[in-house]
């Protein structure tokens, strides 16, 4: 049998093993030069770029309503009450970060509040796509709200949520204040303006005892890219309990043929404060 052939093996010349040397020398040179250079910067200015990535990076942050303390009588009856209500919020920047967002989630603000117009919404879409903050609708009731609520949240057998696209939409909640028996004893309770501002009567005299302070509600990115959310709960007002009787006292007489009311207003020895409970 003929012997096989050994084939020759291939040897880079002289010249072509030195251009490789050179090449390998520049390339780890200008990697040591470049690793050594980020650990100057960031030895040298690390928190300033860490200020700045974090300053790019996006945050969140809501009020949380403080509830105006109830005025009421001596035998408990509430004069004057905080109701919570909310307003519809639509985040176009969430909506639309994602095109199968966009239809579930109209078709479902316009099923659960038959007064929006889809046209309206989709409008938002196209001609306001990076708005985080539109009000569809103010002061709705608890439950107005919560048919979409039940729509967003709903959930098969398996635990899985049944509508996972209705995105962008959140409830602001806020407190509007009613006297449940009307214009009874107003001259007495007064009435507060917009912002929680007392006017005439209890409702001013009171006003800081009446009124709480503001929580809110933290969230932002953290260096790892994990959303961290802080909240600081809102401190409630003070109720005002008076020594009168608002419903059968003879303090307060109606004049037969108008709506004039004759008051003996209490003073401020007849009142007493009690911390309004939490909800």
């Amino acid at each position: 049998m003929a012997k096989k052939k050994r084939r020759p093996l291939l040897k880079f010349p002289r010249r072509m093993q030195k251009k490789l040397i050179v090449m390998f020398t520049i390339v780890a040179g200008m990697l040591i030069g470049l690793i050594g250079r980020l650990m100057y910067i960031e030895y040298t200015s690390g928190e300033k770029y860490e200020k700045i990535v974090l300053s790019q990076q996006e945050y969140d942050s809501k009020v949380i309503p403080y509830q105006r303390g109830d005025i009421v009588d001596a035998k408990g009856t509430v004069m004057a009450t905080s109701i919570a209500v909310y307003n519809v919020i639509l985040d176009c920047s969430v909506l639309t970060s994602d095109e199968d967002y966009v239809a579930p989630t109209i078709q479902a603000l316009v099923q659960c509040f038959p007064d929006l117009s889809s046209d309206e919404l989709y409008g938002y879409v196209r001609n306001d796509p990076q708005n985080r903050y539109i009000v569809l609708k103010k002061k709705i009731s608890y439950d107005e709200m919560q048919p979409f609520v039940e729509l967003q949240d709903a959930t098969d057998e398996k635990g899985r949520k049944v509508n996972p696209d209705i995105k962008g939409v959140w409830f602001e909640k806020e407190y509007q204040r009613e006297y449940p028996y009307g214009s009874l004893a107003s001259a007495v309770i007064g009435f507060t303006a917009s912002g929680n501002v007392g006017v005439n009567g209890l409702e001013n005299y009171y006003n800081s005892t009446l009124n709480g302070i503001n929580g809110r509600e933290f969230g932002y990115l953290n260096t790892d890219n994990n959303f961290e959310k802080t909240i600081k709960q809102a401190t409630n007002g003070n109720n005002i309990v008076t020594t009168i009787d608002a419903i059968s006292s003879p303090w307060w007489r109606t004049r037969s043929g108008n709506s004039t009311r004759r008051t003996q207003a209490p003073t401020a020895k007849g009142m007493r404060e009690l911390p309004i409970s939490e909800s």
